[in-house]
């Protein structure tokens, strides 16, 4: 364009000569340009085909099938042993004790303990053997408590060798020490339930239908009722577990003293040694009568 001459062109009025120039190079490179711009847009083209295509092979080769591995680890049973917080340790799960009791049903037993002292743990789970699962549970551990979790005349299916306590999901509670600075202290003005002078009566061999029986006083040594009293009682023999039973007791008001009957009805012998341990969640509001209820 700059090599045209335009000096003995008469000019159309309002239009320069360096406006007549760029009209001339338009013109002669028009052509030129529409191609350039029809390959830049192919090669735009192609290149955002190439990062969708990659994207989609990624996701469906690599990408997705780590995120389908993800989703089934957040869902499934195992990421319950998944610790929630860094200064939180994961509940500690025993061997679980299986017990036959007449009528083709089991009674089972796991240790669970909470090691955090800062922390108590609200859980829900069941007990899982190769055939089929129990019903699903909802319990609570307390700060630095190892208790047992115990499931009473279930039937399953499909043998009982390889039972286990499965927890379906928990949670991790903090103590607020500006309420409660000393928790054991705080603890024990709330625990102090025992069971006095428990009694292990072996069944009669010539009853029709043999029974065990288990009798105590429980003695609420606290200031506070309580509605709902869940007992745990467990049977040994030397340090041996041998059954365990449960009872509810459906008031245990503040100074009470209640006896207490429990049966069994498999065959327990040579028991030496009565074990009951009221389970109550002292951080629920709800487990407290009112003064005078």
């Amino acid at each position: 364009m700059a090599g045209k001459d335009f000096g003995g062109v008469e000019l159309p009025e309002n239009l320069s000569e360096k406006e007549l120039r760029w009209s001339y190079w338009w013109v002669e490179h028009r052509e030129g340009l529409r191609r350039l711009g029809l390959g830049v847009f192919v090669v735009l083209d192609i290149l955002f085909f190439g990062l969708a295509a990659w994207g989609f092979a990624d996701w469906l080769l690599l990408s997705g099938l780590n995120e389908e591995l993800a989703i089934r680890q957040f869902t499934a049973s195992a990421y319950a042993q998944a610790s929630q917080a860094s200064d939180v340790q994961e509940i500690q799960v025993g061997s679980p004790l299986v017990f036959s009791v007449p009528g083709g049903r089991y009674d089972f037993a796991v240790d669970v303990t909470n090691p955090n002292p800062n922390h108590w743990v609200a859980l829900e789970y069941d007990f899982t053997t190769g055939g089929s699962d129990t019903t699903v549970r909802q319990g609570f551990i307390l700060p630095g408590e190892t208790k047992t979790l115990v499931e009473v005349g279930s039937t399953v299916s499909g043998g009982v060798a390889d039972a286990r306590l499965k927890v379906l999901s928990r949670s991790f509670h903090r103590i607020d020490r500006h309420a409660i600075p000393d928790y054991d202290a705080w603890a024990k003005t709330r625990l102090s339930i025992v069971a006095l002078d428990p009694v292990f009566t072996p069944p009669d061999p010539s009853a029709t239908v043999p029974s065990s029986v288990t009798s105590f006083t429980m003695v609420n040594q606290t200031a506070y009722s309580y509605y709902d009293v869940d007992l745990t009682v467990s049977a040994y023999r030397g340090e041996s577990l041998q059954g365990v039973n449960t009872i509810r007791l459906d008031s245990l008001k503040a100074g009470e003293r209640r006896p207490v009957q429990l049966y069994w009805y498999q065959n327990l012998q040579n028991i030496n040694r009565i074990e009951v341990t009221p389970d109550i969640n002292i951080f629920d509001p709800g487990v407290y009568r009112a003064p005078g209820v």
